[in-house]
């Protein structure tokens, strides 16, 4: 199993010296969240976690955009991979989503994996001139530009929100960049199952968890796509407890066991944390976990 680092809280000053201490200490990547803007009034709900909560959290947080954080932390790396859990993909320019996508593929070394995702708030589309209405074939969209785009080649798109004549993009990456997709739903899962090279579930019990990889599973081997590299992205917090001095291991074996590929776990719940305490903590977890599994 690998392990990436989850940063929810916004304190984007640590990360350069939070990326190259989790290199050190063994993770694989380095993830983060992505919101574009707080609106003051919504009728949305959050399906995770408490709508009010998430609200707030999002007023304060001060969220980087994932292409630039990513871009700053390349800079100061040589292993670590970068992934977006997950981007509002659908609410973006497609195009320029490819090129950016692109760009950063290139600059890293193929080190960016693609975390695509829809958003719960109507707003990310209403207010970009959008239809919420279709925000799911406007993902699909978004991914079928990507994948033409990332050849290289000549490119040209014929679907019901993006037309254009035929184009390419230069440079692109010697590697595709992975697709993971987010999503609990039917259609995140079917989206997944179809054109992703992964998917990845946030905060969910090890029970539900393995029905739903199951449920995946299924539907891989209905497309025919069950024979591709495939990656899943658990993002959970950290499993250590007061009681509990060291994690148990045991807890990520049985994720692994189901098919969690990377667990991407918060080490750090609040904003308050000193930066050599976080320093010290992903040293330990790479000491005790990491280095054990």
């Amino acid at each position: 199993m690998r392990f990436s680092l989850s940063e929810t809280m916004g304190q984007y000053q640590d990360w350069l010296e939070m990326a190259v201490a989790a290199e050190e200490a063994g993770f694989d990547g380095f993830s983060t969240p992505d919101s574009v803007f707080y609106p003051e009034k919504t009728d949305s709900i959050y399906p995770y976690n408490e709508t009010d909560a998430i609200r707030k959290y999002i007023e304060n947080t001060a969220f980087i955009e994932p292409m630039v954080a990513f871009a700053w932390m390349a800079a100061r790396t040589s292993k670590l991979r970068f992934f977006p859990n997950v981007m509002k993909s659908a609410s973006r320019a497609p195009i320029l989503l490819a090129k950016q996508i692109c760009s950063l593929a290139v600059i890293s070394n193929n080190r960016f994996i693609y975390g695509a995702g829809i958003g719960p708030w109507e707003e990310d589309f209403s207010y970009n001139g959008l239809d919420w209405s279709k925000r799911g074939e406007l993902l699909d969209e978004s991914i079928d530009i990507l994948k033409g785009l990332m050849t290289g080649d000549l490119f040209a798109y014929d679907g019901k929100h993006n037309k254009f004549g035929p184009i390419k993009i230069n440079p692109v990456p010697t590697q595709p960049v992975p697709i993971v997709i987010g999503g609990h739903s039917k259609p995140a899962l079917r989206r997944a199952a179809k054109v992703g090279d992964g998917w990845t579930v946030v905060n969910m019990d090890y029970d539900p968890m393995k029905a739903m990889i199951a449920e995946l599973n299924e539907l891989r081997r209905s497309y025919g796509t069950d024979d591709r590299d495939f990656q899943i992205h658990a993002r959970q917090y950290n499993m250590r407890t007061a009681e509990q001095e060291r994690p148990d291991l045991g807890s990520y074996r049985k994720f692994e066991e189901v098919g969690v590929t990377d667990y991407c776990i918060v080490l750090f719940p609040t904003p308050d944390v000193p930066l050599q305490k976080k320093l010290d903590e992903i040293k330990r977890f790479g000491d005790e976990v990491i280095s054990k599994l």
